[in-house]
């Protein structure tokens, strides 16, 4: 991962942390005024926040990091199967992994049969745009 993308990522992280660290200072610093905790325990308890967080980061910063492999962006290329016949100009159903989606062929494309193999192009709203995979899938194989 280059420098500017991590860095990136680790600033994302951190304004997701300081909405937590905000209210934990005011939670404390109120507690602090009204008498009811000393400074040096809010500060501790603040500055123990803090560092717990950044400890976390390691293992958390998969999530927060950037990326086109989520969402629409992950079905593009992807094998799927037509489930009935697909014709041009109509809509019809594949299955990409474990999901059902609703596809059409991509413009010009010819008549696809059933159980053909397909590729995702694109990604229009929730329909899949199509091609055809040259291999048939057998009875059982998935793509």
């Amino acid at each position: 991962m280059s420098e500017t993308r991590r860095g990136r990522t680790f600033a994302r992280y951190l304004a997701f942390q300081l909405p937590g660290w905000v209210l934990a200072f005011v939670v404390l610093g109120f507690l602090h005024q009204g008498g009811w905790m000393p400074f040096w325990l809010a500060a501790g308890l603040l500055g123990l926040l803090a560092v717990v967080d950044l400890a976390i980061y390691p293992w958390a910063r998969v999530a927060y990091e950037p990326g086109p492999d989520h969402g629409h962006a992950k079905l593009e290329g992807a094998l799927g199967i037509a489930l009935g016949p697909l014709l041009p100009d109509y809509e019809g159903w594949v299955r990409v992994g474990a999901e059902r989606w609703r596809a059409k062929l991509e413009p010009g494309a010819a008549p696809l049969c059933e159980d053909a193999k397909v590729r995702v192009c694109e990604v229009k709203g929730h329909t899949l745009v199509v091609t055809r995979v040259e291999e048939r899938v057998e009875e059982g194989e998935t793509a």
